[in-house]
């Protein structure tokens, strides 16, 4: 803010963040410094007298006890970036989750890169009973112990007649769980429905919704939908919609691709995020097997070319072998990409001209390009990549390989379902 000739700066720093000696007397050194390069002022809140990188002469800052850094850890907060990144205590976050992770499975889903959990097993009673304090503060206590993050579920048995008319939601319970999850720091944010649709639980989830950001309103909800025909019913019911293509083994992949582009639509391109819940699943209720490693690689870019801001995946329980360890590379090239995924910024996505089965995503920095590409099919392709006749290198961020670019185009291969990453370097003036 601004007063006359005087121009101030407020800096938030998350003192759950701090590191400091438990046994100390809760006291650490702290100072606040400013260059101002064009006219080679400094300016520090402790002066040292010298350069900013003496630590004797900084500020003190005290009363950081162990209880103050548990009460600073516990205040998490969630909200959404102008441009529909989730932020954790104001940093970006990409959401890389699972559903139904029983607590024993929490260091295995962990060790692969998954940071967040659905879990609709281990908290629930019948509708109308008390839900298990003891289940839901012990769910989240393991997840804080191995680092992950929980997206509570207040939407499995606690709506009467699930799926029909005249559903209503039992707040009492919903109220209860709200209550003890707030505080945790494991806490996320709230899944409020699943898979809702009609105009008696738009009203009930909105209910929830309500519920949520009355008692805790630093927290996000999320709802994830089944049929395309209920976005437009729903968009304002939560703080972010989910869709869940499950297109294997009887519809196209692109059936991801084909969802995102609605929710998209609907959500608004700079507003609302859109998450995509993807098949890790098979054999059950109709779905025959599950997707192949390719297939589950290929689900996963489509989503992200299509404008998904977190990726969860839909299993009964972990399933470990081949697909399990996709599953892993992936949420490691996702975590890897994820601070140019939610930068701020508009963004360009389609299809490459001549080569219509591969889709594509990008965007502009100030000294590159960030480029994700997917093929859609399952025979191989070659696409050519106009960028900019201000680029001077390309290279494939995983493969670790550089590709010929002459007047601002490459061409590269793709294998089946086959999917590339690129950093396209700019030439600076």
């Amino acid at each position: 803010r601004a007063h006359a000739a005087v121009r101030g700066t407020a800096v938030a720093l998350p003192l759950g963040a701090v590191d400091w000696n438990p046994d100390s007397d809760g006291s650490v050194g702290l100072n606040v410094c400013r260059t101002i390069q064009h006219t080679a002022e400094t300016i520090a809140w402790s002066p040292t007298g010298g350069g900013f990188h003496q630590p004797a002469r900084f500020g003190v800052l005290t009363g950081l006890t162990p209880s103050a850094k548990a009460a600073a850890a516990a205040g998490t907060s969630t909200r959404l970036a102008p441009g529909g990144a989730l932020l954790r205590n104001h940093e970006p976050f990409f959401p890389l989750g699972l559903y139904t992770v029983p607590v024993a499975a929490f260091a295995d889903v962990r060790k692969v890169g998954f940071n967040t959990v659905i879990a609709y097993e281990g908290y629930y009673n019948p509708y109308g009973q008390p839900f298990d304090q003891e289940k839901l503060r012990a769910y989240l206590d393991r997840a804080r112990d191995e680092g992950l993050q929980v997206m509570v579920s207040l939407c499995r048995n606690y709506y009467a007649e699930w799926g029909k008319l005249g559903a209503e939601p039992n707040l009492a319970n919903i109220r209860g769980m709200i209550e003890l999850a707030r505080p945790h720091p494991a806490t996320l944010g709230y899944y409020i429905a699943d898979e809702p649709n009609g105009e008696a639980f738009r009203a009930a989830v909105e209910k929830v919704h309500a519920a949520v950001k009355t008692q805790d309103p630093s927290r996000v909800t999320a709802l994830v939908l089944c049929s395309m025909d209920e976005l437009s019913r729903f968009r304002q019911a939560s703080d972010i919609l989910g869709v869940d293509p499950y297109p294997v083994p009887t519809q196209p992949l692109t059936l991801v691709a084909d969802w995102m582009d609605a929710a998209v639509a609907v959500a608004g391109r700079g507003g609302k995020p859109v998450w995509a819940v993807l098949q890790a699943f098979g054999g059950q209720e109709g779905w025959f097997r599950e997707p192949t490693p390719a297939e589950a690689r290929c689900m996963a870019y489509l989503a992200l070319t299509h404008g998904a801001k977190g990726l969860f995946w839909f299993t009964y329980k972990p399933v470990y072998g081949p697909l399990w360890d996709e599953l892993g590379k992936l949420n490691r090239e996702v975590a890897a990409l994820a601070p140019l995924l939610l930068a701020d910024g508009p963004w360009g996505a389609g299809r490459i001209l001549g080569t219509p089965a591969v889709h594509y995503w990008s965007r502009e920095f100030a000294d590159r390009f960030l480029i994700l590409a997917v093929n859609e099919s399952s025979q191989p392709c070659s696409a050519v990549f106009a960028v900019s006749d201000k680029a001077e290198t390309v290279e494939e961020i995983f493969e670790k390989r550089t590709l010929p670019l002459q007047q601002g185009v490459f061409i590269d291969a793709f294998s089946p379902l086959g999917t590339h990453a690129y950093t396209v370097r700019k030439r600076l003036p």
